[in-house]
């Protein structure tokens, strides 16, 4: 169990990818485009900064106005993936 734990700990520090489901991310530029904050032309978020074909695929991803947080049930996915890989 430890050699697992150590394994997902270097994926997420290597910065290993773990997307949000096609449906969550559809729900996140749904809220996003509807947000004063979108700057359309910029593709930003004028309250993080962050470009938004960037922030929006990935599970641990958060609004920073709180209108939409962390896919949990992907990155349990991913987790429970690497953990049975182990």
């Amino acid at each position: 169990m430890a050699t697992t734990a150590f394994k997902i700990m270097q994926g997420l520090w290597r910065g290993e990818e773990i997307y949000a489901s096609k449906e969550v991310q559809d729900k996140r530029q749904e809220i996003c485009n509807g947000c004063p904050s979108h700057e359309k032309e910029e593709g930003r978020c004028k309250t993080c900064g962050c470009v938004l074909d960037w922030k929006i695929p990935f599970a641990m991803s958060d609004c920073p106005e709180e209108k939409w947080g962390m896919d949990q049930e992907s990155f349990e996915r991913w987790f429970n993936k690497k953990s049975e890989d182990g």
